[in-house]
């Protein structure tokens, strides 16, 4: 008996102990079990922030327009673009596009077999503006009567064409040298302008073979020039002399900013790797104008993956709020030729005046405003740390970050961001639009690296108000811009959560964008 007892006395203290961990164990079990489920519930509330987007586009295939040079991208409407290219040696065809993305050839608008044309090849750098209601076109061709390059002027009702020349038989400019590229400028008050090229064909100074830049006031009419041609550029900086015994300032474009007028222009040979974008300023149409020290302002040279661009002109965004260059590189990067595609880049000016190109980009970058997306950028003011980040939302990239060209200029360099005590980056991005009835609906956002890398980034959040997305980690292949979407979100303010990658001790930005609109791939979500 007393032996029995003793065993009960063992047993019973061993038998709560098993209880108890198993006790334990279950309610471990559940713990964790309704645990996932809180934390799986938590993951299903989050918004889904991914790269399946449509937002973006890219220059890589060239738009689908090859085989051309010299874009010109005329607006008509928000959903009306046309585009004159220099594309045959025959006359000139014209593309249409609702988007300024997608274009389809429409055919030939201007020959060399029509009645009245005096050119019989050569047909390059078309142009086309309106002046009351009806399109003309500029344009450069060889003359049958002395083979020299000539500009000729046409007309049509539409600027679809077909076109006809105002002078039947006869070029616009023909002076006794070979004169190329021309553009017409429209001023504040109506007065128009003429910009044209004095060919390094038939062109010489100091024994130098050069293209000049020259300009011109015209007859309210346009039935001639009024006044004489005055000299506006010559190649006379280092990067534009280069090229030897030819040398080139051509292809002149005017835009004025601020009262201020910037002629833009390229340089080196059009089948040359080097052929680039420079500008010149000057308080009147006519000049003198001067050359940014930071020239040239669009190449490629030092880049990879894109060769020779320049000639360009400039084109506004469907919803008018966006200034865009439409300008060509080289189809085939290794083998340079005539044979070049169209580009696009965004454009801008900084508060003391500097004209910037955010290109030559190939990779995926947002579509121009308005086209399905609204940029909204503007409205928000960027605080990281307390401190006004401007430089991150000013609309300047950093495209140059090494080689002959770099980049020297503060403004598209952006900010260094230290990493706060919790391991990351954290951006507070903050709409200073007053009401609620403003309050944006937000479905992108673009992050551009400054001076650092796209994979000094591990990972991206975001806060908008209340709300959280999912943490995005940055693939092997991510590339910059790095442009997310996710579904349209009410919000005054955005948190950009950065989580840098191992090694790295900051996070350099050149700028972040804001975008709404369809900017996700699949009704209007991620997937």
């Amino acid at each position: 008996m007393k032996t029995d007892n003793g065993s009960n006395k063992i047993k019973k203290p061993a038998a709560l102990i098993c209880c108890i961990i198993l006790i334990l164990a279950i309610a471990a079990i559940c713990l964790i079990y309704f645990g996932i489920i809180k934390k799986g519930k938590e993951d299903m509330n989050k918004i889904t922030l991914g790269n399946n987007n449509a937002f973006t586009f890219s220059n890589i295939d060239g738009l689908g327009v090859k085989g051309i040079g010299d874009p010109f991208m005329l607006k008509v409407s928000p959903t009306e673009y046309y585009m004159y290219c220099t594309n045959s040696d025959s006359g000139l065809s014209v593309w249409e596009s609702s988007d300024m993305i997608n274009w389809e050839n429409k055919g030939e608008i201007y020959s060399k077999d029509q009645e009245g044309a005096w050119g019989y090849q050569n047909f390059w750098a078309p142009e086309v503006f309106e002046k009351d209601g009806k399109y003309y076109l500029i344009y450069t061709a060889r003359y049958t009567k002395d083979r020299m390059l000539k500009i000729g002027l046409a007309v049509s009702d539409s600027p679809a064409g077909p076109f006809k020349d105002l002078v039947m038989g006869e070029p616009f400019l023909n002076p006794t040298k070979a004169v190329i590229d021309g553009d017409v400028f429209t001023d504040d008050d109506g007065s128009m302008y003429m910009y044209f090229v004095l060919d390094c064909s038939t062109n010489t100074v100091n024994g130098v073979n050069t293209s000049q830049i020259y300009g011109v006031k015209l007859k309210d009419d346009l039935t001639g020039m009024d006044g004489n041609p005055v000299l506006l550029a010559t190649p006379d900086q280092q990067w534009e002399i280069e090229t030897g015994n030819y040398v080139w300032n051509e292809g002149p474009i005017v835009i004025k900013h601020d009262g201020i007028y910037y002629l833009v222009y390229s340089s080196s040979c059009y089948d040359n790797p080097a052929y680039s974008l420079g500008y010149a300023t000057s308080d009147s149409p006519l000049g003198p104008f001067t050359k940014a020290e930071e020239n040239p302002v669009l190449t490629a040279v030092g880049l990879k993956n894109v060769s020779g661009s320049g000639h360009n002109n400039f084109v506004l965004s469907p919803d008018g709020t966006e200034i865009w260059a439409s300008y060509h590189t080289h189809t085939d990067v290794d083998h340079p030729s005539g044979d070049r595609q169209c580009n696009l880049c965004r454009i801008g000016f900084t508060e003391d005046g500097k004209l910037y190109f955010n290109g030559p980009l190939v990779t995926d970058q947002p579509l121009p405003s308005g086209n399905g997306i609204t940029n909204i950028t503007a409205s928000f003011k960027a605080i990281a740390e307390g401190v006004d980040c401007k430089l991150l939302t000013d609309g300047a990239i950093l495209v140059h970050n090494e080689g002959r060209y770099a980049t020297e200029y503060e403004f598209s360099k952006g900010m260094t961001l230290p990493i706060n005590e919790s391991g990351t980056v954290d951006i507070e991005m903050n709409d200073t639009t007053a009401g609620e009835e403003s309050v944006k609906s937000i479905s992108g956002i673009a992050i551009y690296p400054g001076s650092g890398s796209v994979h000094d980034i591990y990972s991206v959040k975001l806060k908008l108000d209340d709300q959280y997305t999912t943490e995005y980690v940055l693939p092997a292949d991510a590339t910059a811009p790095l442009c997310l979407s996710f579904t349209g979100t009410p919000a005054k303010s955005v948190t950009i959560t950065l989580t840098p990658s191992e090694g790295a001790s900051s996070i350099t930005l050149s700028e972040i964008e804001l975008f709404s609109g369809d900017c996700a791939a699949v009704n209007g979500d991620v997937e």
